[in-house]
């Protein structure tokens, strides 16, 4: 999966506007990073093959920090 992709899982998750996020965008600043959405993101990506926890999502600061943990 592409960074790019990856990017485009994210907004479709937390309902974000498409093309939207960017690598360095910070995840404090979006209005759909919620616990909710999180959990959301940790179903869908298990769907996809990619466990990830929410101890590991919490530590994340931007949308990269995400997408290096995805596979």
């Amino acid at each position: 999966m592409t960074t790019d992709e990856k990017i485009e899982l994210i907004e479709k998750v937390i309902y974000a506007p498409e093309y939207s996020l960017q690598e360095d965008t910070k995840l404090n600043t979006l209005e759909g990073w919620e616990s909710l959405n999180i959990l959301n993101l940790q179903m869908e990506l298990v769907v996809r093959g990619t466990t990830v926890t929410e101890e590991e999502l919490s530590k994340c600061v931007t949308v990269g920090d995400i997408c290096n943990l995805i596979n």
